[in-house]
């Protein structure tokens, strides 16, 4: 395979021994992936002996990876290769795995499940087959018999705790399969976490990540150049698995996926913040819509300033914290009068800039024509029409807000009628939620692992068609204001859904992946083959750290872990975890004062 390739003319390279000329050269050639680096004197940058594997197609062609700092310090053993756990695509579901990464340990009996401080059990992330790893790796420290388990607690990563965020195990042989303890909560960042829901199933969410077997693949120390096509020998997808376009999944394929759907709406439209968020995020308004913003920034600016200029610690007091605070009510209350004036008057500078944008251009084509200059002509004639257009479109704003304004008897007449408006809103979601409630008990009757009929969930997906609501909005591009209808929208919390009961269901046995649409498939297999964070899972070897190698107090590299969608589980934003041991420790076997933290 190309990536064994790749390691062994690496590999040459990296273990022969260098004078002169060769040494200089070969220096060079295993230091190119750090692109900041420049070359020591003396040295002339190479291409790199090695033998290339095959080009990938286009689509899958490697991408530029962000510029590296070197190695903070020498490191305290020399490292001549890594171990990728390279996720099986497609399963070989004809074999027991020996490793493993998400699902449950195996573990002795007698074998504690670690605990984070206090008793809070860790979330299991892969068990490893010590037996297939190569001699030189971690330049020859470590056990090569047993298996090495990786426990991480997921809720440290997320409130950036002090306390440690992963312990590392070493067991002498295989056991019995471990059910996820009590007081494991769910993890699965890349779903919306339906737990979060009183009322819920407990079984409604597994605790647990999805099961996938990897293969413990040797490959060079630095890794930094790998991508899902070198590393699989096959096309990539240089997609996530979360991408946009989803995959041609138009309902969910069980109740549990349709389960989850509903208890997502029921959260999302029945929450004590939905009135914040619905008004935070810019979609609804109870109160007058102000049209001069900028305005209202510079006066509030130059406000705030006074008010610190008269308090001894300026800024830096509560009492200044209460009165900006009084200080931006008391603005709104006092641009309440006069709002409709404004809209018309920032619409009248808005014109008058783009009418003078388009006196420019205009010049500009008199000045191309007469240079006989086409491509400033062609760019000149383009801006001409935007800007006329655009022109067009402020006019008819103004036109529309006459139109507006008019059907109501004064400002508070209009302002009025958006609070109510707006306030019905609000009291459809908390009905809708209600009602919701009722749909998600009925599912919750259901056999959860049991395929959904398409008439059921059509029914299901009529009933929340039928929830409809309206409220004010002032756009983001004018100060137009517009009463739109919503309806109640389930399709990303859908796709969600789907992927994970289609990821579910790949793997976890060859029948449930052999009922699949084969398009589905071929869509899917490319995307499980991309490195999500352009880093792989890794043992040992050079970090692979966007922010130079924090291996500085005589660690190495225990384990490497990137955020993965296939297995379900999102470091902080889409990050990495890193482990490093003393390697004192390591050839003890001791893995009790393992060092992990999050990049993020």
């Amino acid at each position: 395979m190309a990536i064994l390739k790749w390691l062994f003319s690496r590999g040459a390279d990296a273990e022969s021994s260098e004078t002169g000329d060769d040494a200089l050269a070969g220096a060079s050639a295993r230091r190119r992936n750090f692109a900041n680096l420049a070359p020591e004197e003396g040295e002339t940058p190479v291409a790199t002996p090695m033998e290339a594997p095959a080009a990938p197609s286009p689509a899958a062609a490697p991408k530029p990876r962000s510029a590296k700092k070197p190695p903070a310090a020498t490191p305290a053993v020399a490292e001549s290769i890594s171990v990728i756990l390279r996720r099986q695509v497609p399963i070989r579901f004809d074999e027991a795995p020996g490793s493993w990464i998400g699902g449950l340990p195996r573990m002795p009996a007698g074998t504690e499940w670690p605990r984070a401080k206090p008793k809070k059990p860790l979330h299991f992330v892969a068990q490893l087959d010590c037996t297939a790893l190569p001699p030189e790796l971690w330049g020859g420290l470590g056990p090569r018999t047993g298996w090495l388990l990786l426990f991480v607690d997921f809720e440290a990563i997320d409130e950036e705790s002090r306390r440690p965020i992963a312990r590392v195990l070493h067991v002498p042989e295989l056991g019995p399969e471990v059910p996820a303890p009590a007081g494991l909560y769910f993890a699965r960042r890349d779903i919306f976490d339906v737990d979060r829901l009183p009322g819920t199933l407990p079984d409604a969410q597994r605790q647990h990540f999805r099961k996938w077997p990897v293969d413990l693949v040797p490959a060079p120390a630095d890794t930094s150049e790998l991508t899902g096509s070198i590393l699989y020998d096959a096309p990539e997808n240089d997609l996530i698995l979360t991408a946009s376009d989803g995959f041609p999944l138009e309902r969910p394929m069980t109740w549990r996926g349709a389960y989850t759907i509903l208890a997502g709406l029921v959260l999302s439209h029945g929450s004590a913040g939905f009135e914040s968020n619905w008004q935070g995020n810019g979609l609804g308004m109870l109160d007058y819509p102000e049209p001069d913003i900028n305005g209202f920034n510079k006066e509030w600016v130059e406000r705030r300033e006074r008010i610190a200029a008269e308090l001894p610690r300026g800024y830096h007091c509560p009492e200044f914290t209460a009165a900006d605070a009084k200080l931006r009510t008391d603005m709104y209350e006092e641009r309440r009068t006069g709002w409709q004036a404004r809209a018309f008057r920032v619409l009248a500078e808005e014109i008058a800039i783009d009418e003078g944008k388009l006196a420019e251009y205009r010049t500009g084509v008199a000045e191309a024509r007469a240079r006989g200059d086409q491509k400033w002509l062609n760019d000149n004639e383009s801006w001409i029409e935007y800007f006329e257009k655009k022109i067009a479109q402020h006019h008819e704003n103004g036109a529309y807000l006459k139109d507006l304004f008019a059907q109501y008897p004064g400002e508070e007449a209009f302002i009025a009628e958006i609070n109510r408006v707006g306030r019905a809103h609000i009291d459809w979601a908390k009905r809708s939620s209600e009602t919701l409630r009722t749909m998600l008990d009925r599912a919750a009757a259901m056999d959860l692992d049991a395929p959904i009929a398409p008439a059921d969930w059509d029914d299901i997906a009529a009933e929340i068609a039928t929830m409809k609501s309206s409220f004010w909005q002032k756009t983001f591009d004018t100060r137009l204001l517009r009463k739109i209808e919503v309806g109640i929208s389930y399709h990303t919390l859908l796709g969600d859904a789907a992927r994970e009961e289609l990821l579910d269901r790949y793997a976890a046995s060859p029948s449930s992946v052999d009922a699949f649409d084969p398009d589905i498939i071929a869509n899917l297999e490319p995307r499980l083959r991309h490195l999500e964070t352009d880093r792989a899972h890794k043992l040992g070897g050079c970090i692979d750290s966007y922010y130079g190698d924090p291996l500085k107090k005589g660690h190495i590299l225990l384990f490497q872990m990137a955020s993965d969608g296939a297995t379900g589980w999102i470091f902080g934003d889409l990050g990495l975890i890193y482990v490093s041991i003393d390697p004192a420790d390591l050839a003890a076997g001791s893995f009790e004062n393992v060092r992990a933290w999050l990049e993020a």
